[in-house]
């Protein structure tokens, strides 16, 4: 899964949701350099900006949230 936000400094505000109301059981690791929290079931979400769009391209993404979409560039 990846949690989009327009600029970067808005991402923080994904990454402390689901760092901070995750449950801590179903946490495998936190990679706080990429903004990744890999699940014990194998499913991983990752805090993305869209301000380059080609950061966001993935082999393997089954849902995508965008906060703030209508401030994302098409």
């Amino acid at each position: 899964m990846f949690w989009v936000a327009p600029v970067y400094s808005q991402v923080k505000r994904g990454w402390k949701y689901f760092t901070g109301d995750c449950p801590q059981p179903l946490i495998a690791s936190i990679n706080r350099s990429d903004l990744l929290i890999s699940l014990i079931n194998g499913s991983t979400i990752q805090c993305k900006s869209a301000e380059i769009p080609d950061h966001l391209r993935s082999e393997d993404v089954d849902l995508l949230v965008c906060d703030e979409a209508a401030f994302m560039n098409e």
